[in-house]
């Protein structure tokens, strides 16, 4: 009996520790374009738990002005040097003749990076921002007009 009772305490604790590890991994890929700007946002998660969030946006700017195109490049600078504060995310940007592309890449495990980027505004996160859901995100941006690429 008591062999057992320690055999599904051993299979208990073996259950547990796979509760916590999450589940399987998964990523889902969403798409929105607005005004002549394509977003695609990547979400890594481990089960329910977003672990990563990549968002990489598109416009095209071959019609831009010489001085639009010197705002652009100082706005860039900007978001640059922001990101760099922040350990746990990462801000790239390719710049050509026509399109600018940014990726912006958020370690969702990383809390303190993910608190300080909500309480910054840098990050549109409603309550507790280390425990973000994969169907509930996907869900919100499904209804605020994103799709589900396959």
């Amino acid at each position: 009996m008591r062999k057992v009772a320690k055999a599904l305490a051993v299979l208990g604790m073996a259950l547990l520790l796979m509760g916590c590890s999450g589940g399987k991994e998964q990523s889902v890929t969403l798409t929105t374009e607005e005004s002549g700007m394509l977003q695609e946002m990547v979400l890594d998660a481990k089960g329910d738990l977003v672990t990563k969030i990549t968002q990489t946006s598109t416009v095209e700017i071959g019609e831009l002005e010489e001085a639009q195109i010197e705002y652009v490049k100082e706005e860039i600078q900007k978001a640059k040097e922001n990101f760099e504060a922040y350990e746990g995310a990462d801000y790239e940007y390719d710049l050509s003749d026509t399109t600018l592309k940014e990726t912006i890449t958020v370690d969702m495990t990383d809390t303190d990076t993910v608190d300080k980027l909500a309480d910054d505004g840098l990050l549109p996160i409603e309550g507790n921002a280390s425990k973000i859901s994969l169907e509930k995100t996907k869900e919100g941006l499904i209804s605020g007009g994103w799709t589900v690429k396959e």
